[in-house]
């Protein structure tokens, strides 16, 4: 029954010093867990944009996700902003963090020579993470690919370069006032 999973699991938990409650679930004294931790994430990229917006740089910027956290270089995943000048006559983008904070240098650009956008540590290198295929030479950004258009990441020695379907790049949308109301208020319950 539930109530016997419950009870064996809360055991588990006790036996290893962790909570033994779900999101949102309220222990015998009905105190809740709280929900921060799985906003963080969210939490995160929201304070980015809002400091890009700050900042006047949020057009143009590229949003990656998608990947896993659990999976060989999920450090792709975030904000990326356009590089003045671009790279090799194309658009090329830079990964940001919050100011102040040091974040894993990644770099998205086009590659003409393999007809492909490219994520790596420098503009240009061969040393890639991940990349997209493309028919249009890089005309258009990675956001613009065609859904059928996959995102492959090597994934180690063993199992080389694989595609994954999770991973999209879109546009990122400057945020509409009402969005930002609704931000600041769900922000300000949290």
């Amino acid at each position: 029954s539930t109530q016997e999973v419950l009870a064996v699991r809360k055991e588990l938990y006790a036996r290893i010093g962790g909570g033994s409650r779900l999101h949102g679930q309220s222990d015998e004294a009905g105190h809740k867990e709280p929900r921060k931790r799985r906003r963080v994430a969210e939490g995160k990229e929201s304070m980015i944009l809002r400091q890009l917006g700050q900042q006047g740089k949020l057009q143009g910027c590229l949003r990656l996700q998608g990947r896993d956290a659990k999976k060989k270089n999920a450090t792709v995943n975030g904000i990326y902003v356009p590089v003045a000048g671009g790279y090799d006559g194309l658009p090329a983008y830079e990964k940001v963090g919050l100011a102040g904070e040091d974040e894993l240098k990644r770099c998205l650009f086009f590659a003409k020579e393999k007809s492909r956008w490219k994520i790596s540590e420098v503009l240009g290198d061969n040393r890639n993470f991940a990349f997209l295929k493309v028919k249009d030479n890089g005309k258009n950004p990675p956001s613009e690919a065609a859904p059928d258009n996959f995102w492959s990441f090597y994934d180690g020695k063993e199992d080389g370069w694989q595609e994954d379907k999770a991973v999209r790049c879109t546009k990122v949308e400057a945020e509409s006032e009402a969005d930002a109301k609704r931000r600041k208020t769900d922000e300000a319950k949290n």
